[in-house]
């Protein structure tokens, strides 16, 4: 039955499915906004061009209002209403289209945004191992014979076909991220000459210029684990460092949190152990209410690739049908 509905959203117009409320604000999410294909990203997930993210910004701004990220706080550590049909853009990860794309886009439209950031990454020192998986599989895809070798290799992927090689290497958890630079050092790609050359990530003076401009910016975690993957104590500490990191070194008079991966931590330990060093927590992970009312829900704007207006549109008629359900 839900599926059924769903399948019918797109024919329904917006203007009568806008009528569904949903838990305001309305806070997007993007990872990365490029006309290119970035090799350390494009096999991890799907994101918007130029022109994509525009469209999708100038139809957010005309049905929404948009809130600083100050307000936002305030309301919240209040308890006070927060103004209907408001939305505060986000951005995770960090990288360096942030500074280059996306950020004079949305200084001249005068949008309030918040970038989260994994800190190991900042100024380039490290890369995290998911973009490095990414890399890994882009010149499997290019170079068939690197492929075969691979396919030689009785310890790893003896006779995998293709399809099976990169679905093994996307599988390779937080925990197990050594094995990427085992096997990228075995095919002889440089990690260390990519980040040198390419300069995926914001570094600090960019960081700074954007504080500059007016947006605002967030811990991401240290080094982007799934929070599900670790213990209590790494999440702590994960957590902690990467807030204490960003504070310190950017002078912000707030301190928020998104989760990597959007998991949800439902541990009172853990809520009770972060609570006092966070302003703001965010998530992704479904329609429940949060045990804490610091814990916000953002919604994907980038992974079908639709246009923003049918996005919200499937959001809000999946939060009825949560409700009803």
């Amino acid at each position: 039955m839900k599926k059924i509905i769903l399948s019918l959203v797109d024919k329904i117009p917006f203007e009568l499915v806008n009528l569904i409320p949903i838990n305001f604000p309305l806070i997007p999410y993007y990872h990365v906004i490029s006309d290119d294909e970035l090799p350390h990203i494009c096999n991890l997930y799907n994101y918007k061009n130029i022109k994509q993210f525009i469209s999708d910004i100038d139809f957010i701004a005309s049905n929404y209002k948009p809130i600083s990220l100050l307000e936002l706080i305030d309301c919240v550590k209040k308890g006070s209403e927060i103004k209907k049909k408001s939305f505060l853009l986000t951005f995770d990860d960090g990288y360096k289209e942030m500074y280059d794309i996306v950020a004079p886009i949305l200084y001249k439209k005068g949008v309030p945004s918040v970038f989260f950031l994994s800190t190991d990454f900042i100024d380039n020192r490290d890369l995290c191992y998911q973009n490095k998986a990414s890399l890994i599989i882009d010149v499997l895809k290019k170079n068939h014979s690197q492929l075969k070798r691979l396919t030689e290799h009785k310890a790893w992927f003896f006779r995998m076909n293709q399809d099976e090689i990169i679905k093994n290497i996307l599988t390779v958890d937080y925990k197990k991220r050594h094995f990427l630079d085992k096997l990228a050092n075995y095919l002889g790609i440089d990690f260390t000459e990519f980040i040198k050359t390419y300069q995926p990530y914001l570094s600090r003076q960019q960081i700074k210029s954007m504080i500059e401009d007016g947006f605002y910016f967030g811990a991401h975690s240290k080094d982007h684990p799934k929070y599900c993957e670790i213990s209590m104590n790494e999440q702590i500490i994960q957590t902690l460092e990467s807030l204490k990191f960003m504070r310190q070194e950017f002078s912000l008079p707030y301190s928020i949190f998104a989760f990597p991966y959007g998991t949800r931590v439902d541990s009172i330990e853990f809520l009770l152990k972060i609570r006092s060093h966070v302003d703001l927590t965010f998530c992704t992970s479904d329609f429940r209410r949060d045990i804490v009312p610091w814990n916000l829900q953002r919604i994907n704007f980038e992974r079908s690739l639709l246009p923003a207006e049918k996005i919200l549109a499937r959001y809000k008629v999946k939060s009825l049908i949560y409700r009803i359900c």
